[in-house]
């Protein structure tokens, strides 16, 4: 990614950042369909260690945002919209994304109530995990064409949206940036899979978590 030139350049209303050279943008037709799909899937990668191991969203990732360089290498300009998430919002998002993979329901429950600003008083939570149970099962173990991104993240935010739970600003945009992501390469990359893609940065997460937890 490029990095952004210090102070003596960027000002307050200006983000000054490095030139890419030689680069199209990724969604040109013309670039074959082999290449499309290995750039995306490092694009991907690229996201998921942004999120799991930096703690930043993207959250601006248009067609033009977005560069393969001569080389194959990819490029990923315009950090002027950009998401921090605390250590609770990435273990949130985290267990969200394994409790998904690992159809378990409960913990995803957990998850989006860890996830929100606040939970009101009234909340029915026997409710509230019903409807967790049917969005899990709804989506676990799905081909990645059998179903979209989109309509996934539509009903997590109507969840939400239905049992007074607003979720935090760094969780939201985590999965907000995802289905970004998916608009940006669906019609050439429709059988990507988001859920496999994301499994090497939990369990790397969890791990590093664990040796630290372990060291004090």
């Amino acid at each position: 990614m490029p990095e952004p030139h210090d102070v003596a350049l960027t000002t307050p209303d200006v983000l000054v950042m490095d030139f890419v050279p030689d680069a199209v943008q990724l969604m040109q037709t013309a670039i074959p369909d082999k290449a499309f799909r290995r750039a995306t899937r490092d694009l991907l990668d690229l996201r998921y260690a942004m999120i799991f191991v930096r703690g930043v969203v993207h959250c601006d990732m248009h067609p033009g945002h977005v560069l393969r360089c001569a080389d194959g290498a990819l490029a990923l300009i315009d950090a002027g919209l950009i998401a921090n998430l605390d250590d609770d919002d990435r273990c949130c998002f985290r267990d969200f994304f394994l409790s998904l993979a690992c159809n378990d329901a409960d913990a995803c429950g957990s998850a989006i109530l860890r996830s929100a600003l606040h939970i009101p008083d009234g909340l029915d939570r026997a409710a509230f995990q019903r409807d967790v149970d049917i969005l899990i099962q709804a989506y676990h173990g799905r081909a990645a064409e059998s179903y979209l991104i989109a309509e996934f993240v539509f009903r997590v935010f109507d969840l939400h949206r239905r049992h007074g739970l607003p979720g935090a600003p760094g969780f939201v945009s985590a999965i907000w940036a995802l289905m970004m992501f998916e608009g940006l390469v669906r019609a050439r990359y429709p059988d990507l899979d988001f859920q496999a893609a994301a499994q090497p940065f939990l369990a790397a997460d969890l791990l590093s978590r664990s040796r630290r937890a372990a060291a004090r």
